[in-house]
């Protein structure tokens, strides 16, 4: 059976993660980290809502990046989205910094979803993707 090259999947997902941590002024680690810190939960709950309200994740999806559980993912969105409904200055702030960081996941998801995209896929569609990642992170 052939896999999916997932080491370039991977390689995209932190790109993500490192531009999102550029722009709020911390690293990748803290955001992974299990620190219970107001401002970096505010922060590891503004990239749960990007990963899965902006680019389509699902739970599972971005609680497997950041080492959390599902259900701690769907707690940070709703806090999130709450905080966002008060026009919490400082969340407003952080999430206006962030949220325009592309993902073209459904150019993605078709791209992974090819079966001629695996491991020991033609050059053509491994080079297909890394178009589309550097199109995206330049």
């Amino acid at each position: 059976m052939r896999k999916f090259n997932y080491e370039l999947l991977e390689k995209y997902e932190k790109k993500i993660m490192n531009e999102f941590a550029r722009r709020l002024g911390v690293t990748p680690m803290q955001i992974i980290e299990k620190n219970r810190a107001s401002h970096i939960t505010d922060i590891r709950h503004i990239y749960c809502k990007l990963r899965h309200d902006m680019h389509g994740l699902k739970y599972t999806a971005v609680a497997s990046e950041i080492d959390r559980t599902p259900k701690a993912v769907k707690k940070g969105v709703i806090r999130i989205d709450d905080m966002l409904d008060i026009k919490d200055i400082k969340v407003v702030t952080m999430w206006n910094r962030v949220k325009c960081i592309p993902c073209t996941i459904s150019q993605l998801t078709l791209l992974l979803a090819s079966p001629t995209f695996v491991a020991n896929a033609d050059v053509y569609r491994e080079a297909e993707f890394i178009h589309l990642y550097e199109s995206v992170f330049g």
